[in-house]
């Protein structure tokens, strides 16, 4: 492992950091994971049945986290080099599976190239004069300590996205997106709603000119049909900005009914974005349960109440036997919902094998390698299985039954599937009309009334056999 610019070097297993001796949060704690890493983990990506990794930002940066660029056109020293990018694109495609980038566009780093606040850099930086070439891509309030920034996180200045050589930069010829997406990445935007509708346009146009297969998705936590920002309607659809978003609102749809046993709630919710979003859109959504913004999914379907903890007290904690199992059990109906609704399952690395965790940065702990939870990911290789098997049913039209019980149908005729859910801690039925296989388990049901256990989840289809 490559020593970090600024920041500690940790063991793999050593606990993350919340907090440094001077009572600061620096997120400089580094663990050693890099692209050579994901190339050599690529065979276990497959087994998940996985079609595309979604990097978080690999630009250099002085975070571990990496959302604050220091220079867009360098990888991080400490991830790797841009072979080593070649060859992880490469060896991926051979396996069928894409890469894509996290574009953070909206902000840079303080401690950059183009800002240069503490010097670190070869460069004269906006924030050491006038004069500097990048003085224009910031907003200034009080040259030059006071400073538009992200949310007023002064180590993330926010780009002036009007600067015209800030936009020749990033999206003109040899610039920031045709070096990278000329490799074979996509691309996810990041806070797509804090970006100009024009600057999207051309950022969308730059990628695309460059690669059309490359997909544009963007972080929006909203219905992305009628989203607003800054009093301005987003057309993210309707202009054909962006090829597709971070599914939000199935995943609060999926938790909430993995809770609350909603069943009209969750039809309401999921039909809203079905019927708002444009079909091919839709196909192209982010479907997921959580994400480096979000608590791990099985802390949340705990219920532990520890959102609201003090992060000491949060980093400690590790779920007991019971709340384990409630959880378990109530994974298994929203990842099975997460992969068979419209849209592209998304898993947040480590949630298939059980990782625990609160909240940024106790959810951005380490792969537990060789302390994996089997149950967990032996159902999660199994319901990419069922996915990579049924394409045309789970590409094709959704519906659901009318019934307090969760019947959902994807795809039809002898190509459909048929999702049964019941979170509840209560035994269900519903009935049969021909012969069925539980793809899950492999359960034959022929009889004209099926039972669903408590806390049950089904995959059925119409057998012969």
């Amino acid at each position: 492992m490559l020593t970090p610019r600024f920041g500690v070097s940790k063991k793999w297993k050593e606990e993350v950091t919340i907090i440094d001796p001077d009572g600061a949060y620096r997120a400089n704690d580094y663990y050693g994971g890099n692209l050579k890493g994901i190339i050599s983990k690529l065979d276990y990506l497959e087994s998940l049945g996985v079609t595309i990794i979604y990097l978080s930002p690999i630009f250099m940066a002085n975070s571990n986290h990496r959302y604050d660029t220091a220079d867009y056109m360098s990888i991080e020293p400490m991830i790797g080099s841009e072979e080593d990018l070649k060859e992880l694109i490469a060896k991926a495609k051979a396996l069928g599976i894409g890469i894509m980038l996290d574009g953070v566009f909206n902000h840079s780093g303080s401690d950059s190239i183009y800002f240069n606040k503490h010097g670190h850099f070869d460069s004269v930086g906006a924030y050491q004069s006038k004069d500097s070439p990048y003085y224009n891509w910031y907003h200034f309030i009080d040259y030059p300590e006071v400073y538009e920034s992200w949310w007023g996180i002064t180590v993330v200045p926010t780009l002036n996205k009007t600067s015209k050589s800030l936009r020749k930069f990033l999206f003109g010829k040899g610039g920031v997106v045709e070096k990278w997406t000329s490799f074979g990445v996509s691309w996810r935007l990041d806070v797509v709603d804090e970006l100009p509708i024009d600057f999207v346009d051309e950022m969308r146009t730059a990628i695309k000119m460059t690669n059309p297969d490359s997909i544009v998705l963007g972080e929006v936590w909203e219905d992305a049909s009628h989203k607003y920002s800054y009093d301005i309607l987003r057309p993210y659809f309707t202009k054909g900005q962006l090829d597709g978003v971070m599914n939000y609102p199935f995943k609060d749809a999926i938790i909430s009914f993995s809770l609350k046993a909603d069943t009209f709630a969750f039809i309401r919710d999921v039909m809203n974005i079905v019927e708002n979003y444009p079909e091919q859109s839709l196909a192209s959504c982010m479907t997921m349960l959580g994400s480096h913004d979000t608590e791990r999914i099985l802390n949340v379907l705990a219920e532990t109440g520890g959102e609201h903890w003090r992060k000491d007290k949060q980093l400690r904690y590790r779920l007991g036997e019971e709340n384990m199992l409630i959880a378990v059990k109530r994974l298994k109906i929203a990842a099975a919902l997460e992969y068979t609704l419209p849209g592209i399952p998304s898993i947040y690395y480590g949630d298939e094998v059980g990782m625990q965790g609160f909240k940024d940065p106790i959810n951005r702990r380490t792969f537990p390698w060789g302390e994996e939870n089997a149950e967990i990911l032996g159902y999660y290789k199994k319901l990419g299985n069922i996915r990579k098997n049924n394409p045309k049913a789970l590409s094709g039209r959704i519906s659901f039954a009318n019934s307090d019980l969760l019947i959902m149908k994807r795809g039809s005729g002898d190509d459909a599937l048929i999702i049964v859910a019941n979170p509840t801690n209560c035994c269900a039925a519903f009935p049969n009309k021909t012969r069925m296989k539980e793809l899950i388990t492999d359960i034959i049901f022929e009889e004209e009334e099926i039972i669903i256990g408590a806390y049950g989840i089904m995959i059925l289809q119409i057998t012969e056999k």
